[in-house]
């Protein structure tokens, strides 16, 4: 965990932001929303925030920041609505008309606010991540649980997907658990209970409520009549709050899940200065989900030699960029990603030998193959497992094939990964004889190179599985 210092205190302090457009009109576009997350950099960098995630719809936004004890959110949150209104006004002047009849409108007067645990941000970083992905119709909840904090106070704060964030009456557990229809009581110290609207709430035909309460999660069916519609209204979400000691929710069945991407294409060469136009006018790999996009290549860092880049953006902004993985004379290059929109992020490069120096060898130590191996000039693959918050890498494999004649090292391309939620398949083309899933070197007949797949743990220490087209 990563803390903000100032003279007079340590903190880490996270807040959840949501605005809505004015009268809920659909005015966001996805050029509009990638400017208002430049913008959102700048102010909350002039205010001394850090932007953790932005993202957003046609007709609201979701911020994600740390701030310091002494910052007045209410005077940030104005400011930032104050300077992105006027820009997003200025330069979009057509397109804000053309919904506001020349009214300089933009936000909502209205927003809303939440503190969070730590034990949530990646929680809360993947919902902001899946705006734009929920199904009306499918009851996706999009629940926000920052859980129970570190300190015994838990909080469960809900925001139902594209709707106004109106809290609903408290209700009794007791009957909602047995099925009958809810039915307005005072509010309980610590059993508050919440409902959100299904997208399909007016269809005329009947839904289900999907609400929370105290540390467990219900559902109840309804139909229409059955519930007075003054105590619905039009646009319903939800917040729920919970007090406990240490109790995290589990609530991984109700997040929308991100698309998982992977990208492999010949290697590009970029800076770690370049804009992110410059870099994707390169048509090299790439994967982008939700404004936020990973790219990955080399820098030809001198006539002879090239060096691995990878690089973030956010809406347009460089979130961070690495450039140290591999500084040796070893010729390295990034040609393959697989991000799942969160934590899980897998990087391939190439190396073709080893040289004295920073290198991969580094992040191998528990990997597969820790290293190289002999010889030198062949081509094979290295995959590290990424911090998409940063960069960093947690652990890395080298993956190579072997000459039957003299056991050194030669040639391996990775074509593909693929994840299911445990494990990472990986295809690849090798030439030679592949590798068992105990290192040693299969027996092929025919010419190479060979359809590989290698299935490895997570953490990139063990294959559990190996095989090759025409190999034993």
């Amino acid at each position: 965990m990563s803390y903000k210092s100032t003279a007079r205190s340590i903190s880490d302090l996270k807040a959840h932001l949501v605005l809505t457009t004015k009268y809920r009109k659909k005015v966001i576009t996805p050029t509009m929303l990638t400017r208002l997350g430049e913008l959102v950099n700048h102010i909350s960098q002039k205010w001394g925030c850090e932007v953790v995630e932005f993202n957003g719809e046609s007709e609201h936004v979701h911020l994600l920041f740390r701030y310091y004890p002494q910052m007045q959110l209410s005077k940030f949150v104005n400011a930032l609505k104050s300077y992105t209104s006027q820009q997003i006004r200025k330069e979009f002047l057509m397109e804000i008309r053309r919904v506001y009849w020349g009214k300089p409108v933009f936000w909502n007067s209205a927003y809303f606010i939440a503190s969070c645990g730590g034990v949530t941000v990646e929680v809360l970083k993947q919902y902001v991540q899946n705006q734009d992905s929920a199904t009306c119709g499918q009851d996706q909840l999009a629940i926000l649980p920052s859980a129970a904090l570190r300190d015994g106070v838990g909080l469960l704060a809900g925001i139902a997907h594209s709707y106004t964030l109106t809290p609903s009456t408290p209700y009794n557990a007791s009957r909602l658990k047995s099925g009958n229809p809810p039915t307005a009581l005072a509010p309980q110290s610590q059993q508050h209970i919440f409902l959100r609207k299904s997208c399909n709430i007016n269809n005329g035909i009947g839904s289900d409520l999907s609400l929370c309460y105290g540390f467990g999660l219900y559902r109840v069916p309804y139909s229409k009549h059955m519930i007075n519609r003054r105590q619905l209204p039009k646009y319903l979400g939800f917040l729920c709050f919970s007090i406990g000691l240490g109790i995290d929710l589990a609530i991984g069945q109700v997040l929308a899940q991100a698309t998982i991407q992977t990208s492999f294409a010949k290697s590009v060469t970029f800076t770690c200065n370049d804009t992110e136009a410059t870099i994707k006018a390169k048509n090299g790999p790439k994967v982008s989900i939700g404004g936020k996009t990973i790219y990955i290549g080399y820098q030809q860092v001198s006539a002879v030699n090239q060096d691995p880049r990878i690089i973030r953006f956010d809406h347009g902004v460089k979130k961070w960029c690495r450039s140290d993985y591999e500084t040796t004379l070893d010729d390295g290059r990034g040609y393959g990603l697989l991000w799942d929109g969160g934590s899980v992020l897998y990087g391939v490069f190439s190396s073709t030998g080893s040289q004295t120096g920073y290198d991969f060898r580094r992040f191998a130590k528990k990997g597969w193959l820790t290293y190289y191996g002999s010889g030198g000039g062949a081509k094979v693959a290295v995959i590290a497992r990424i911090n998409p918050s940063n960069g960093d890498v947690s652990y890395a494999t080298f993956v190579a094939a072997k000459k039957p004649s003299d056991g050194k090292t030669n040639s391996l391309l990775v074509t593909n990964l693929s994840w299911n939620g445990t494990t990472l398949k990986v295809l690849a083309d090798s030439w030679w004889s592949p590798l068992r899933a105990d290192r040693n070197s299969m027996t092929c007949a025919g010419s190479s190179p060979y359809k590989y797949t290698a299935v490895f743990t997570s953490d990139l220490t063990k294959v559990n599985s190996a095989s090759a087209v025409n190999c034993s």
